[in-house]
């Protein structure tokens, strides 16, 4: 058996291999058990409840205003412009 002929049995044989685990893979959602995650242990300290609230209305009123068309397209400009990278 040639080497390269070898090296494609084991891939395949690992492939069938990790398709059949029965475990979930990262990009299926979670199973519905039906019941809820269980509350935090300690309520969030007034600060961080704040904070956080302001980042939601924050992520909402941005959300509704990329729905118009010129806004989206300024905001497209401005990263267009922007000398930094996106770090994705």
């Amino acid at each position: 058996m040639t080497p390269t002929l070898r090296r494609a049995a084991w891939t395949a044989a690992l492939i069938v291999a990790a398709a059949c685990a029965d475990r979930q893979t990262p990009l299926e959602p979670p199973a519905n058990t039906g019941t809820l995650p269980p509350p935090p242990a300690q309520p969030e300290p007034a600060g961080i409840a704040l904070q956080r609230a302001r980042h939601e209305r924050f992520a909402r009123r941005f959300a509704l205003a990329l729905a118009d068309d010129d806004f989206r397209a300024g905001v497209y400009a401005a990263l267009r412009q922007s000398g930094e990278p996106e770090g994705k």
